[in-house]
């Protein structure tokens, strides 16, 4: 067997043997009918393998955020965005079913997110959603930038609006 039960002070324990294999890296979640197995996303976040490009490039201070944005939009359900300034959340939006949606969550309840970090953890489908971006004040945007043959649009829109644009390289969204 590969776990061992033992007792200590009245607490049982699982021992494994021989170390965590395949299935410690696993998530299992219970569904109507069944059950939902599914990899834990362990992918590092690597900033040195980001890509800029826009003509735009995000500021010093403006690193971190994408920093916290990026690794904590790994946590959030499917298909959503996080707005973050001074390393905060200002606002959160997930199971967007249409990005046109994000821009009305994230402004939910009046928060401004005036000079704010988007981080998106899929990738922007439309040139549009940086003209969105840029009218909610936003500075920077990230995405994983996957679709190479979309990105040269993003970029182009982005350089016109005065706007930097971050690709991963990357999706961090779960399934």
């Amino acid at each position: 067997a590969y776990v061992s039960k033992v007792e200590f002070d009245g607490t049982r324990l699982l021992v494994s043997r021989e170390g965590l294999g395949y299935e410690a890296l696993q998530e299992v979640r219970s569904v109507a009918g069944g059950a939902l197995v599914q990899d834990i996303n362990r992918v590092a976040v690597n900033p040195f393998a980001w890509r800029m490009p826009s003509a735009n490039q995000p500021l010093v201070t403006q690193w971190e955020d994408m920093l916290f944005g990026v690794r904590l939009s790994r946590h959030l359900r499917s298909t959503g965005c996080v707005a973050i300034a001074g390393e905060c959340v200002i606002a959160q939006a997930s199971s967007l079913l249409d990005q046109r949606l994000a821009w009305d969550r994230l402004l939910q309840g009046g928060v401004s997110i005036e000079g704010s970090s988007v981080v998106f953890d899929v990738d922007i489908k439309d040139p549009e959603e940086i003209d969105r971006a840029k009218a909610a004040g936003v500075s920077v945007l990230v995405h994983p930038g996957i679709d190479l043959q979309r990105e040269v649009q993003l970029v182009e829109r982005a350089n016109t609006v005065g706007m930097a644009l971050v690709a991963t390289g990357v999706s961090f969204r779960k399934i």
